[in-house]
């Protein structure tokens, strides 16, 4: 969320879609190191390290794609309407403050209520969202080597620090989505042959 580094001014409908869902208002430097590096068994190939900053709890972890794909990225800087973001986590420390409602603060804004997943209701996007990042790779790719590590996070805590995770869908992944179909052509205008008789007046009304 809110890194793009894609530099086609035109890239495919597929990949707009997953640009327009990060916000570049969400800021994750608080949440994740990344960082960019070369392969050194392969300069011509690029690494990426992720580093986890911050420890969370499970409930923080999305079970879904759409948790992590605001509906707008104003939501993620709107204040709840009890004027509260975020909590004292306990162990993790107080990640809270005050706002007044409907203003606009940087990462205030809260899941709402009706949210599917229960640990995540009215808990603040920054908690869960900022965990997320989608990498993008060019295609003909047959494999992808990851390396998973637990050591001590930023904040000195031990734990899972990144979760890679996956599940079962019933829709298509937003990036296989296809365009929209194009509108149908207009109806051509009645073939009439030029020496066809044009057709005749209707009847005059009947006299009264």
């Amino acid at each position: 969320q809110g890194r793009v580094s894609v530099t086609d001014p035109s890239p495919p409908f597929a990949t707009q879609l997953v640009l327009d869902a990060m916000c570049p208002n969400i800021d994750v430097s608080a949440y994740l190191d990344i960082t960019e590096f070369p392969n050194p068994n392969n300069p011509s190939e690029t690494c990426i390290s992720v580093v986890g900053m911050h420890s969370g709890r499970g409930s923080d972890n999305p079970q879904t794609r759409e948790s992590v794909i605001l509906d707008t990225c104003q939501d993620y800087d709107t204040c709840p309407a009890d004027g509260l973001s975020g909590a004292d986590r306990a162990q993790t420390g107080d990640d809270s403050f005050t706002c007044t409602p409907g203003s606009t603060v940087a990462a205030a804004g809260e899941f709402p209520a009706g949210q599917l997943e229960p640990g995540l209701r009215e808990q603040p996007f920054r908690w869960t969202v900022t965990k997320f990042i989608c990498l993008q790779y060019s295609g003909g790719r047959d494999q992808l080597d990851f390396k998973y590590r637990v050591s001590p996070s930023r904040d000195g805590q031990f734990g899972r620090n990144f979760l890679v995770s996956g599940f079962a869908v019933d829709t298509p992944c937003i990036a296989a989505l296809s365009p929209p179909p194009l509108p149908p052509p207009p109806s051509p205008p009645p073939n009439i042959s030029p020496n066809t008789p044009p057709p005749p007046p209707p009847p005059p009304p009947p006299s009264p």
